[in-house]
């Protein structure tokens, strides 16, 4: 590697005494692997510092346990986001997003338990006063066992400022970019249950107009019979005896078919209407 790294103890060795220089490295990533070398420095008397020659190299493999994710900036359903997508062996893990330079996080997400990706809006991150464009990383930490672990940062992805301003402003009223749906359904809602009720007492209004027709019209046939059955009479023409002697008989036809034509020898029995039978 090009770079050194000196022990604070290993600043004086004695010639009779054999020292050790322990050197602890961690928590150790990906770019750290490599090939290591140690040396040492002793001061002498009259020459000053001087040292050593090289030891023989060590190579030094680190083997990553999450690999790097990748940022890219997406439209979705019409509002600009970050999607950092992790490793699919390491679902559900836990996303955080930072800005370049950052040490803190500007935004944290857990991606649920069968997905291994998380998603920032950009309406939901802090403004800053960059004047072109910012730069974010991503990175995401799983627990393994007792422990969390996690990735190294996404390469940089730089938001253009005029993408961000778009998209963190302020939403137009509804009546000018589309229709309020659940307004109009609920006025829809409201009319059609209107009319229902409308259609509902005009039924029954018409059924009791018609019972009351119904009603009159009985009423009106009872009242007719009663009057024809007062109506009913009976008219009784009674014969009247007529006593004729044998010399009037005899003597006056004609005052005796006078008096036989004023009275028939039969009652005549005439019935107008119902007459009762005897």
């Amino acid at each position: 590697m090009g770079s050194s790294m000196v022990h604070p103890q290993a600043s004086l060795v004695s010639h009779s005494t054999a020292q050790t220089g322990a050197f602890h490295l961690g928590p150790v990533r990906g770019g750290e692997g490599g090939s290591y070398t140690c040396l040492y420095q002793v001061t002498m008397p009259r020459q000053g510092p001087a040292n050593s020659t090289a030891s023989h190299p060590v190579l030094v493999t680190v083997t990553e346990l999450l690999p790097v994710p990748t940022l890219s900036l997406q439209s979705q359903a019409g509002e600009w986001a970050l999607v950092c997508t992790g490793s699919p062996a390491f679902p559900g893990a836990r996303f955080s997003l930072y800005r370049l330079g950052s040490t803190f996080p500007d935004a944290t997400r857990s991606a649920p338990a069968t997905r291994y990706r998380a998603l920032f809006a950009l309406s939901s991150l802090p403004a800053q006063d960059s004047p072109l464009s910012d730069q974010y990383q991503c990175q995401y930490s799983s627990l393994l066992g007792a422990e969390w672990s996690h990735s190294e940062r996404s390469p940089l992805v730089a938001v253009p400022r005029a993408i961000e301003k778009t998209t963190t402003s302020p939403p137009s009223s509804p009546g000018l970019t589309g229709v309020d749906w659940p307004l109009v359904l609920s006025c829809l809602s409201v009319v059609v249950l209107f009319f229902i009720v409308l259609v509902g007492v005009g039924v029954a209004v018409q059924r009791k107009v018609k019972a009351i027709v119904e009603e009159k019209r009985k009423r009106e046939g009872a009242l007719l019979w009663a009057k024809l059955n007062s109506r009913d009479h009976v008219l009784d023409l009674t014969l009247k005896r007529v006593s004729i002697t044998s010399q009037e008989w005899g003597n006056d036809d004609s005052a005796a078919e006078t008096a036989f034509s004023r009275s028939p020898p039969w009652r005549t029995l005439s019935t107008f209407g119902n007459t009762p039978s005897s």
